[in-house]
């Protein structure tokens, strides 16, 4: 019983706490321009990437993101590429700007990829973001799924 209260009244400062992060999704469309730049190393490209994150109004991400990506693709083999993206506009009406990173490998049968936000790289209204961005294309049409947590926000993107 003694802990059960202990566990009661942790659970209600954590709900809280200034500390008690929000979890949201949105989603949206991208367009990706990409411009190769020559490299002296066979294999190894650099490539600078402009995106457009597009969302209905107050939600999604409506920002540009201008990054670089080093891009390591052997003969007839399936690319690998890291990479680092700045972006900058709004995300389900909050104001401000993050990076990204990428990770991404492709195997025979699969692909790995992890789009997630730079830690400590939010600023503005995106203090504090964290999250994992999933791209998708399908029959042509480029989306995205942004999972993120902001402290101490309400959820303004359902109004």
């Amino acid at each position: 019983m003694k802990y059960s209260i202990y566990l009661i009244v942790a659970l209600i400062l954590a709900e809280l706490s200034p500390l008690h992060a929000a979890d949201f999704t949105t989603e949206g469309t991208y367009v990706l321009k990409s411009n190769r730049r020559p490299s002296a190393k066979p294999f190894i490209g650099n490539i600078q990437t402009n995106t457009t994150f597009k969302g209905a109004p107050n939600k999604g991400i409506q920002a540009i993101g201008v990054g670089e990506r080093l891009l390591y693709r052997p003969y007839n083999r399936r690319p690998t590429y890291v990479g680092i993206e700045r972006v900058e506009g709004f995300v389900d009406g909050r104001k401000g700007s993050f990076s990204l990173y990428y990770v991404h490998v492709e195997k025979e049968t699969e692909v790995e990829r992890t789009i997630s936000v730079v830690p400590g790289s939010g600023t503005g209204e995106l203090t504090g973001l964290e999250g994992t961005l999933f791209l998708e294309t399908k029959n042509g049409k480029k989306t995205y799924r942004f999972n993120y947590t902001l402290p101490d926000q309400e959820d303004t993107s359902k109004e």
